[in-house]
């Protein structure tokens, strides 16, 4: 019984009994009737619209029909065979139908299910997506770097008096009490190399660091004599001083 219901039933008793329906019933009642009825047009019309859709797509007649309300059985005589009605047929069976036969039609054959790779080949792509996030983090995104060094970036250490700066170099930090000479690459060289010579002996001015090479195109390079000093090159068709 739903609130319309309710609410007809308690006048009725009240009728019945000969009291005055509570305030506010029969307002209450004529409300929910215009609701009711304005509820039962919109479904008549959706229900049409639906209808006329469906024979637009599929080309067939499809009647949508609500079912009546229930209401008590009244004592009549036997009724005659009603008159055959034509079959309704449900709107998802239709639908399913027409697809299949469209199916059917088009010589369509559905393809077979894609079984899930094992769980050992999922965890190992899980790891490797990992590790990939992971270096891209760590190295920001490009295509990566061409040679081992630009990754490492190692340090040197020189407590002698001479060093060739070797391919996997990239600071050299000059620690000798003693005129000390560093002969910069020049082979198996790539543009945009860099090298960074520090003295880090803090003597630099008593004794200075000879940096030999073709620097900014001067073949017999530099000398550092600045305490603590130190110079960035970078490759670029010979050693530069940025």
């Amino acid at each position: 019984m739903n609130k319309l219901q309710e609410k007809r039933a308690l006048l009725a008793l009240a009728q019945r009994f000969g009291q005055p329906p509570a305030p506010g019933l029969v307002e209450e009642i004529a409300r929910l009737e215009e609701e009711e009825r304005c509820i039962t047009i919109r479904e008549a019309e959706i229900r049409q619209r639906i209808a006329e859709d469906l024979q637009q797509i599929w080309g067939e007649q499809h009647e949508l029909v609500q079912s009546p309300p229930e209401s008590p059985p009244e004592p009549t005589e036997q009724p005659s065979e009603p008159d055959p009605q034509p079959v309704q047929t449900p709107i998802a069976e239709s639908i399913a139908h027409k697809v299949a036969r469209v199916i059917a039609e088009s010589g369509v054959v559905a393809p077979e299910p894609v079984l899930a790779q094992p769980q050992k080949d999922l965890a190992q792509e899980i790891k490797y997506l990992r590790e990939w996030v992971s270096r891209i983090a760590a190295t920001g995104p490009g295509g990566g770097a061409a040679q081992v060094y630009d990754l490492d970036m190692p340090t040197k250490l020189v407590t002698t008096s001479s060093y060739t700066i070797g391919r996997k170099d990239y600071y050299i930090g000059v620690n000798y009490a003693g005129l000390s000479y560093i002969t910069l690459p020049t082979q198996n060289l790539t543009s945009g190399r860099d090298i960074i010579i520090k003295d880090e002996s803090g003597r630099c001015e008593a004794f200075p660091i000879t940096v030999l090479g073709n620097v900014d195109n001067d073949p017999d390079g530099f000398r550092l004599e600045i305490n603590n000093g130190a110079i960035h090159l970078i490759y670029r068709d010979g050693w530069r001083i940025v």
